[in-house]
Order: C-alpha cells, then structure tokens, then sequence
C-alpha cells in the first residue's frame, strides 16, 4: 500500500487496520507487522481477536495532527513558540 497523504489519514475511521496505519505512517506491511510482534510500532495496536487496529488519534498525534473535537475531523497542531517578552524592566529606581 502506497504512502498516505495528509488529507487521506485526516480520513482515516476511528479504528484504522493495520495497513491503514503503515501507510499513515510511512512504513512497509512487513517492517510495520514486524515492529507490532516486537513491541516497538510507536502507536499501541489493539487486538481484536486476529484483528490488529490502530485509533485515529494516536496515529494523528505520532503525526503531530490535532483532532477538531471528535467529530471526525483534523487540522495540523499548531507550532509551539515560546512568547517574545515585549516590555523591558530598567535598572533605574
């Protein structure tokens, strides 16, 4: 399966299968299905029976996408920046 863009994995359902969350991610069925047996796929599958699943918003936070209040929808996570101090304090009392 190719490379998912954006628009497609702001698609994705709410329990993405496992080829659905490789190819959000960028990663091979094999090296992904290969990471899930060893314990190290950065997003917690959950097993349903043989069925291994992913949620959508742990797959939008790897990719640093927000959730727009559940209803189904994504937009980028805004950048974090600290505050520029716009006031100086003088040394003079």
């Amino acid at each position: 399966m190719k490379a998912l863009s954006v628009a497609e994995v702001l698609q994705l359902p709410a329990m993405a299968n496992a080829k659905q969350a490789f190819a959000a991610i960028g990663v091979s069925e094999y090296t992904g299905y290969e990471l899930v047996r060893n314990d190290e796929f950065p997003i917690e599958p959950v097993r349903i029976g043989r069925a291994i699943k992913f949620r959508r918003t742990s797959i939008l936070a790897l990719l640093g996408l927000e959730d727009d209040n559940g209803a189904g929808g994504a937009t980028p996570a805004p950048s974090v920046e600290p505050p520029e101090s716009t006031s100086r304090q003088t040394g003079a009392l």
